[in-house]
């Protein structure tokens, strides 16, 4: 750190998180846990439709999936697009499809890592953490986020153009973390320019951009400041690059470009199948432990879920080839079997 630093580190919060739950906390999140089954086996009736504000695009024909509305404006601002005969089809969801969209959600994460984010975010409140958490599941699928992850840059410029123009001028990119692990977005803003692309095509890229930070409570962890000075208070500058914002970290973006055969393990139709079923299988297992825990009534936690749950990451390590193509971040180096891992040539002052 230097000696000139104004950082001040923050604290890590375990309170509500997991592996430091009170008693209380864990009969909450055991009680989330009773109404998620109920929705996702039909047992209860809930809203099928997805929230007004959401922009969506229409899903391809023969998908298997729910329709979802094209809509117009930023992030779904404007009126829902009529279609010739002035009508809009609705799009509904099933609680067969958020569970299976639950599941791509957790990829190598304990689920109740990611249903506690939600419960914190509305303060331990169910009804309106559970309704958070539908809209969240129901968003990820109107916005097919998935495909973000499994088109390769070339396919995804292929699809939306100028795709890959965003990428080599960085006008948006994730670099570095701060102590605490939490990844650093870098926006350009003098690089927007909205007609040097089609709408479609900077939505989507703000989406490739954003979709590793997809936080439920990730507003409450923003901090604005006004200039340098107040930044090197919440981020050390031997974290910032020193061609922006005064840092110490000697770093320029460069963009990587997609490597022949980096995603030839998609091909494999064979793996990636013999993968999904053992991760479904996996799946299934934590499902039923976890529906005989919330029956308990101690209120503590099952052993056996964690246990399940630390496979998760093992297996998704193993699969992610065959179902994610080659990201920037693995190209730099940063991504790697499944671990983030962000280094800085700090230049002394």
């Amino acid at each position: 750190m230097s000696a000139n630093s104004t950082y001040v580190a923050p604290v890590l919060p375990i309170d509500g998180r997991l592996g430091h739950l009170t008693q209380e906390q864990t009969v909450k999140l055991q009680q989330f846990w009773v109404r998620l089954y109920d929705i996702f086996d039909g047992k209860t009736p809930f809203d099928q439709t997805a929230p007004s504000s959401f922009k969506g695009q229409a899903r391809e024909d023969g998908d298997g999936e729910t329709p979802a509305p094209a809509k117009t404006g930023w992030f779904g601002r404007g009126k829902a697009a009529s279609e010739s005969n002035g009508a809009v089809a609705a799009p509904r969801f099933t609680g067969a499809e958020l569970h299976k969209t639950f599941w791509k959600l957790t990829m190598m994460d304990h689920p109740d890592l990611i249903v506690l984010k939600f419960i914190r975010a509305r303060k331990w409140v169910l009804d309106d953490a559970l309704k958070m958490f539908l809209n969240a599941l129901k968003w990820r699928i109107v916005e097919r986020l998935d495909e973000l992850v499994e088109l390769s840059d070339v396919e995804l410029d292929a699809k939306y153009p100028k795709f890959i123009e965003q990428m080599r001028i960085g006008k948006g990119y994730l670099r570095g973390a701060d102590p605490l692990g939490r990844p650093m977005s870098v926006v350009n803003t003098r690089l927007h320019h909205k007609s040097d692309q089609p709408a479609e095509t900077i939505h989507r890229f703000t989406l490739y951009l954003i979709q590793p930070l997809l936080d439920p409570v990730v507003a409450s962890k923003f901090v604005f400041t006004r200039n340098n000075a107040e930044l090197h208070k919440v981020v050390p500058r031997e974290r910032l690059p020193i061609i922006h914002y005064e840092g110490l970290d000697d770093w320029k973006y460069q963009y990587v470009p997609s490597q022949e055969g980096e995603n030839d393990c998609m091909k494999d139709h064979a793996k990636k199948e013999e993968l999904l079923a053992e991760r479904h299988a996996i799946e299934a297992r934590f499902d039923a432990v976890t529906r005989t825990w919330i029956k308990s009534a101690d209120g503590k936690n099952n052993v056996e879920r964690d246990d399940i749950a630390k496979e998760f990451r093992e297996q998704y390590t193993r699969m992610s080839p065959y179902i994610r193509a080659t990201s920037l971040y693995k190209r730099w180096g940063v991504a790697v079997n499944g671990e983030v891992n962000w280094t800085y040539n700090v230049k002394a002052e």
